[in-house]
């Protein structure tokens, strides 16, 4: 085995380190002075952490908070450091998650350091009221990790952890509501043997009671303007996973937009390898499908110098967890790319 494939831990928590822990200087902004005074009042006002404002519904980044200003007061450089550390875990999930579905390490290892150094995954762990993606995303890849193994193995207890960890990514935030749609996919790729309707009950049971506790909680402050489609919202997240915010504001975005679709068009179409094409066709699934909450959210905004307030409604500050499937997107065709040029080399040295 290559020496980088095995301390594939260390490559990983090193470019996390190398891109992020510039930002333990930063102190804290905006949403997070809100998160700190939650903190401050949560013994005394315990029931806040089931209230909700609008669509978000996120009781477990409360604990998060409050754990961080138990052990470390006011220090922000600390929060900073455990939104680093929860980026590296995420980095090590991705890589289990990749190895576990398609067998290669090193594809696996390509697509978690592009995950760890991705600027469409800086958001998140810049700032640190951001915690909700970073908390989602960790429980719903350790979710889909215990699912994949119980369709290989079948062991009743890898299921229950994956059912339990789905609930825990509800309650940092709402996105993995269409993780089960993931699930229902790797389930029909698998030819998994179990009855189907029993598989996805307790998911279903799960969803329903977090809808019943986000609108019971919010009833006063859901608008109709908060719940309507817009594409628009959609393409503009999904060109932000590939093109930087500051870049994309400078663009045609009807042109770009074009350009997207029509190169992930003829992505999905392109003939990789058996391995690779199986892993292709999941990682471009998954941004697709962790993209959809997007469609029922006010219009989003790009952030640039010029409008940095407009970094609360940003499309950067939506795409953490749907950066994990374009990472193994670009992963794939990174590792095509490598494979034809080494098979072209053979054939020349022949």
């Amino acid at each position: 085995m290559p020496l980088i494939l095995k301390f594939w831990w260390v490559g990983i928590a090193l470019v996390s380190l190398f891109a992020y822990l510039p930002v333990i200087d930063n102190f804290f902004g905006w949403d997070d002075f809100w998160w700190l005074y939650r903190t401050k009042t949560l013994l005394s006002d315990p029931a806040q952490i089931f209230r909700s404002e609008g669509l978000y519904f996120d009781p477990l980044v409360y604990l998060a908070f409050w754990f961080d200003y138990q052990l470390f007061g006011l220090d922000y450089r600390w929060y900073h450091l455990t939104d680093i550390a929860i980026h590296i875990m995420n980095g090590y999930l991705l890589f289990y998650f990749i190895r576990l579905y398609s067998g290669n390490a090193l594809l696996a290892l390509i697509s978690s350091l592009i995950f760890a150094s991705s600027f469409a995954a800086s958001d998140a762990v810049l700032w640190s009221s951001s915690r909700v993606d970073l908390l989602s995303t960790l429980f719903s890849l350790v979710s889909l990790i215990f699912f994949l193994k119980y369709l290989k193995e079948g062991r009743a207890l890898l299921y229950l952890a994956s059912v339990i960890t789905f609930a825990l990514a509800l309650g940092a935030k709402a996105t993995p509501i269409v993780l089960p749609i993931l699930f229902l996919w790797i389930y029909l790729k698998e030819e998994g043997t179990h009855k189907m309707y029993k598989t996805f009950i307790p998911f279903v049971a799960l969803i329903l009671l977090y809808f019943s506790l986000l609108f019971s909680a919010s009833a006063n402050s859901i608008s109709g303007r908060d719940l309507y489609p817009n594409i628009y919202n959609y393409s503009l997240a999904l060109t932000s996973i590939f093109i930087p915010e500051g870049l994309l504001a400078k663009l045609n975005l009807t042109f770009v937009f074009l350009i997207a679709y029509l190169f992930l068009l003829v992505a999905w179409y392109l003939k990789l390898s058996p391995s690779l094409n199986r892993t292709k066709s999941i990682s471009l699934f998954m941004v697709f499908l962790f993209l959809s909450p997007l469609l029922i959210l006010d219009e989003l905004k790009l952030a640039t110098p010029d409008n940095i307030y407009h970094i609360l409604g940003s499309p950067s500050h939506r795409i953490y967890l749907a950066s994990t499937g374009a990472s193994m997107f670009l992963g794939s065709i990174i590792l095509w790319f490598y494979e034809r040029l080494n098979a072209k080399k053979e054939i020349l040295t022949k």
